[in-house]
């Protein structure tokens, strides 16, 4: 077998990723604890052999059911005391056909890209054996104007200055909301822990200006909401196309968005990104109970152009194509 190209690791890097980690969940960053001198505490000699030897044992647990090798080297399934003494030296990569495994000498974790379903399984169980945990740390996102990344608690008083806004939120499936209690609401529901719910912030102070987010259900809609003062900046749209670009590296086949037709600067948002108009549907919309005629836009992110998400088509009996759109 031939040593591993330069070239695989590297498109392996870009993948999705996860952590082994002796923390059982990604630190805030505005966590009231002392994080680094924790971390320094658990990579004292003594105490970080002991982490090392359970990284070391999990991969060879591992070795029982998946096939390894080390990145640089070109045996398969190598020598067990061999596979420890390299990842108690060096910088290594442990590769797993398509995934693979970081190991680095003085880390307290390791860093598991693109696993499939059953590898993730399977570690989930071999870490809890170890003490360990496994996790996916949150996705932020940087273009050249903002950050987005997960809401967090402390953002708080800006989601209720987005949410309470009624020009804001015209458009929007919601009411908006009266008290910063129905903002916690909101997030606690709606924002917490969602891995494509993004806070659209602006780098000099990281303070959430909308989100944009994309849903779990099989449209994957793609939904987004803006302080008015940032309107006609093009912000929404250079967040769209960082989101994109990360859905379609995940293997995503497509996304959907939809507008009320009252509201075409939104569908202008939707071309800019590249989406395509596909047909329009007339909705008795909840919870605001009145008569909305929709828009729906599609974007196939995997060669499959002739795609059409005929659900809304389906489902409401008044639709139709547009002409000029």
């Amino acid at each position: 077998m031939s040593p591993i190209t330069d070239n695989k690791i590297e498109e392996l890097l870009g993948a999705p990723y996860w952590v082994i980690d002796i923390l059982p969940e990604q630190v805030p960053k505005d966590s009231p604890g002392q994080y680094f001198a924790i971390e320094k505490y658990y990579l004292e000699k003594e105490r970080f052999a002991g982490i090392k030897q359970k990284h070391i044992d999990l991969i060879l647990k591992l070795n029982c059911y998946r096939e390894i090798s080390l990145s640089d080297e070109t045996a398969v399934n190598p020598d067990p005391e061999h596979i420890a003494e390299e990842m108690r030296k060096r910088f290594l990569y442990v590769m797993l056909g398509d995934s693979m495994i970081l190991s680095e000498p003085d880390d307290t974790c390791l860093t598991v890209f693109n696993p499939d379903d059953d590898l993730l399984r399977l570690l989930g169980m071999l870490a809890a054996g170890e003490g360990l945990y496994l996790w996916k740390p949150d996705q932020v996102i940087e273009t050249d104007r903002l950050i987005l990344r997960g809401f967090e608690e402390r953002d708080l008083p800006a989601i209720y200055r987005l949410l309470s806004d009624e020009e804001v939120n015209t458009y929007l499936p919601w009411y908006p909301v009266k008290y910063m209690e129905e903002a916690k609401a909101f997030f606690e529901t709606r924002m917490k822990g969602r891995k494509y719910f993004f806070a659209v912030c602006l780098k000099e102070n990281d303070e959430p200006i909308g989100y944009i987010d994309v849903g779990e259900a099989d449209s994957f809609d793609l939904g987004y909401a803006l302080r008015k003062e940032y309107w006609h900046q093009g912000i929404i749209t250079e967040a769209g196309r960082a989101v994109i670009e990360l859905l379609r590296e995940e293997g995503f086949a497509y996304i959907t968005a939809t507008h009320d037709r009252n509201n075409p600067k939104s569908g202008a948002v939707m071309q800019r990104l590249g989406m395509k108009y596909c047909y329009s549907y007339k909705e008795q919309w909840q919870p605001k109970d009145f008569p909305v005629i929709f828009r729906m836009y599609q974007l196939n992110l995997d060669g499959n152009m002739d795609r059409v998400y005929q659900k809304y088509w389906n489902m409401y009996p008044e639709h139709f194509v547009e002409k000029d759109l």
